[in-house]
């Protein structure tokens, strides 16, 4: 979803991942476009501990 910038978009993206992927992390990353890193990064859901 690069360029996103409508939050209930991205919102609707992380319900369906974590929907696709009960078990899992989700995480969200947002990147810089300028300096070519991530901006930010935190884990949205958790999943099962292994």
């Amino acid at each position: 979803m690069f360029g996103e910038t409508d939050v209930d978009a991205i919102l609707q993206e992380i319900e369906n991942c974590h929907a696709a992927h009960p078990d899992n992390h989700v995480r969200l990353l947002g990147l810089d476009n300028f300096a070519q890193c991530a901006g930010t990064s935190m884990v949205i859901y958790r999943g099962q501990t292994v």
